[in-house]
């Protein structure tokens, strides 16, 4: 996707917008430092501070109950003494796939729960450490992880009563933050393409779910899936949409069909787009016959258009 130095109109984009990686080599337990500096523009207290050190695949973080996981507003100032003032935030409207909600701050960094997430933050870290890897063009910029207390989440974003219930509203949850790549887009066009046949990590358990979702989808006879599109019609004036129990219906006989609607419709298609969305699938698959440093896997393509 574009940083914020580049143009987002008109231009076609492909993501891997939630990496799960797997470094084939051993993990920098030190990680970068640059973490999520805003301004203050509303009464929500978020925490600074660099990422803890990384544990290898998984390691004990993962592991902690959530009593030992969250770090209280007191704690924080005594720890780190730098609490600031976090940007007001936003439910994110344009997801269109995803276990876990996401949330906006106006300033265009997109939001996720980092504790469900530990292998993308660990991936988003390392990566930040090498500032040349050509994986940087596909994905979106990475602005470091933060905390914020889950008294001030329910307050400004109530759909996330479910992830604070077992939390004191002093307990600060931890988050990371990515650039959103729909930010100053007007009516963005999303589709989120799972990728691979296997969509589970080397040696994982309790694989059956999974497993099935590959063979009764086209993400066995294709090695891919639709897991969510927004699309807007101009005929109608309004966005429509698919889920991610609409788009498991689709065979493998409608996909060329489906990406025609996601570029326009076949009277109307958005052929510029398509030509730099091709492009870019091709360096990208390039790079991934050589790269063999990180293993991916349940990971997306996001491809976004205005």
């Amino acid at each position: 996707p574009p940083t914020s130095s580049e143009p987002t109109t008109p231009s076609g984009d492909a993501a891997a917008p939630g990496p799960s990686g797997r470094r084939r080599s051993s993990v920098h337990d030190n990680t970068c430092n640059d973490i999520f500096r805003q301004e203050a523009c509303s009464s929500s207290s978020v925490l600074l501070q660099p990422p803890p050190p990384l544990r290898g695949r998984g390691g004990s973080n993962a592991e902690q109950p959530r009593a030992q996981q969250a770090m209280t507003t007191a704690e924080a100032r005594r720890s780190m003494h730098k609490v600031i003032k976090s940007p007001r935030l936003m439910g994110f409207e344009n997801q269109v796939a995803g276990r876990h909600m996401m949330f906006l701050t106006p300033d265009g960094f997109l939001c996720k729960d980092a504790t469900s997430a530990k292998p993308e933050l660990e991936f988003y870290s390392c990566l930040k450490e090498d500032p040349v890897n050509p994986l940087h063009e596909f994905l979106a910029a990475f602005h470091g992880q933060f905390y914020i207390s889950a008294g001030d989440l329910l307050t400004q974003c109530p759909y996330f009563k479910h992830k604070v219930q077992n939390y004191g509203p002093d307990d600060l949850l931890q988050f990371l933050a990515v650039h959103d790549v729909t930010h100053g887009m007007h009516r963005p066009c999303l589709v989120d393409i799972k990728m691979g046949r296997q969509q589970y990590a080397p040696g994982a358990k309790n694989t059956h779910s999974k497993i099935h979702k590959s063979r009764v989808t086209t993400s066995n006879s294709l090695g891919f899936r639709l897991c969510g599109t927004q699309v807007y019609h101009h005929d109608v004036g309004e966005f429509v949409r698919q889920n991610k129990y609409d788009c498991r219906k689709h065979t493998k006989h409608q996909m060329q069909s489906q990406f025609k609607t996601f570029f326009g419709g076949e009277n109307a298609m958005r052929r510029d787009i398509v030509a730099v969305v091709l492009a870019k699938l091709k360096r990208m698959q390039s790079l991934f016959r050589t790269q063999r440093e990180w293993l991916f896997y349940t990971c997306s393509l996001l491809l976004v258009y205005d």
